[in-house]
C-alpha cells in the first residue's frame, strides 16, 4: 500500500470525501491545501525528497508516495499583501508544485502537463474523432457571417457553449454561461460574435446524457436523465434533482475501447467524459475533463467511485 499526497484546496468536497474514505481504508495520506501555500504551508523541494510543514506537522514526501493532483486552488493572500506581487507569487508557487509532480517517479493522477494538453476543447474533438468517436459539427469563430452560415447550415438548430466555463463578476455577484440552444430572436445579436471567439455546435437530440468516469481502465458510466426536466434539457448542469434520475449503466464494448484509447493518448489516469446517448442509439462525444467532478453522480447513483479511486491511488488491487 502506498501513501497518498492530495493536492486540493480548503473546502473542496471531493478531497474531503476522499480523505474520509482513505481513513476508513487505513490509507496513509496528506491533504495539501494549495490555497494556503506559501503563507501557511512550508515546502522544501530538494529532489528527490519533498518536506512539507503545516500546523506543526513536518512530513517527508519520498518517491514512494503517490499523488492525486485533484486541483490547484487560488492562493489566499494575506490582507495588505502588495497586489502587484500576487501574479509573481502565484506563478512561482504553481511552477514549484507542477515541477514537484512532473519530476515525481511515483504515480501522479494526473501529470499537470497532460492535464493541460487534454483541456483544449477544439483539440479534444479532433482527437476523439480520430479514435472513431462521433462528435458534433463544431465551429469556433468571431466572424458573424461564418456564424450565420453555420446557423443556416443546421436550419437554426444549434447551440452556443463556452470553451472554458467562465466566472463573471458583477457587483460582487458571480455568474457563468452554460450551454444554450439558440432561438430565432438571437439572430439580431449575431454581430456581437465579433467581440469574442464563439463556439457553436449542431444541436444533438438526447435520450439521456452520460457522465463517464474513467479511472485507469475502469469505467463508471452514469446516465443522467436530463430530458425529464425542461430546466436541464440543454445542459445537465442546470440541476433539477427532484426530476432528473441518475443511475449506473452499461455502454457498448466498442465505445469502451474508443474511450480508453482517447484517455490513454493523453497519458491520463483519471478523466470525466460527457457523452450524449441519442434516441436512435448513437453515442456522441462532447468533451473530456481531466479534472472533472464526479462526487455528485456518485451520491445520486449510489456508485462507489471514491472507494475504487482511493484504492487505485494507494496501489491496492480491487480484485
Amino acid at each position: 500500500m502506498k501513501p497518498v499526497l492530495i493536492f486540493s484546496g480548503n473546502g473542496d468536497s471531493h478531497a474531503e470525501h476522499m480523505s474520509n474514505v482513505m481513513r476508513e481504508l487505513n490509507i496513509e495520506h496528506f491533504l495539501f491545501f494549495t490555497d494556503q501555500y506559501p503563507f501557511n504551508v512550508q515546502l522544501t523541494f530538494h529532489s528527490p525528497e519533498v518536506v512539507i510543514s503545516y500546523n506543526g506537522i513536518s512530513l517527508s514526501i519520498t518517491q514512494e508516495w503517490n499523488i492525486w493532483n485533484r486541483r490547484l486552488f487560488p492562493i489566499e493572500f494575506p490582507q495588505g499583501f502588495p497586489q502587484n506581487l500576487e501574479k509573481m507569487v502565484t506563478d512561482e508557487t504553481t511552477t514549484t508544485l507542477q515541477g514537484l509532480m512532473v519530476s515525481h517517479t511515483g504515480l501522479v493522477v494526473n501529470n499537470p502537463f497532460n492535464n493541460h494538453l487534454a483541456n483544449n476543447k477544439l483539440e479534444q474533438l479532433k482527437r476523439a474523432s480520430s479514435f472513431g468517436l462521433s462528435v458534433p459539427d463544431t465551429i469556433i469563430t468571431n466572424n458573424p457571417k461564418d456564424a450565420l452560415d453555420f446557423y443556416h447550415k443546421h436550419d437554426g438548430d444549434i447551440i452556443f457553449k463556452m470553451q472554458k466555463l467562465p466566472l463573471v463578476e458583477d457587483e460582487g455577484k458571480y455568474s457563468t454561461v452554460l450551454t444554450q440552444r439558440l432561438k430565432s430572436e438571437d439572430l439580431q445579436n449575431f454581430e456581437m460574435v465579433r467581440n469574442n471567439p464563439c463556439c457553436f455546435q449542431n444541436y444533438i437530440d438526447k435520450d439521456y446524457e452520460i457522465r463517464l468516469i474513467v479511472i485507469d481502465k475502469k469505467l463508471f458510466p452514469i446516465a443522467i436523465y436530463s430530458q425529464l426536466s425542461d430546466y436541464s434539457k440543454n445542459d445537465f448542469r442546470r440541476y433539477d434533482f427532484d426530476k432528473v434520475k441518475y443511475e449506473i449503466m452499461n455502454i457498448p464494448e466498442d465505445l469502451k475501447v474508443k474511450v480508453n484509447s482517447l484517455v490513454d493518448s493523453y497519458g491520463l489516469h483519471y478523466a470525466a467524459i460527457d457523452i450524449i446517448k441519442r434516441p436512435n442509439g448513437q453515442y456522441v462525444f462532447l468533451e473530456i475533463n481531466p479534472n472533472g467532478q464526479y462526487l455528485w453522480v456518485e451520491e445520486l447513483s449510489g456508485t462507489p467511485i471514491t472507494e475504487y479511486f482511493a484504492k487505485y491511488l494507494a496501489g491496492i488491487s480491487d480484485e
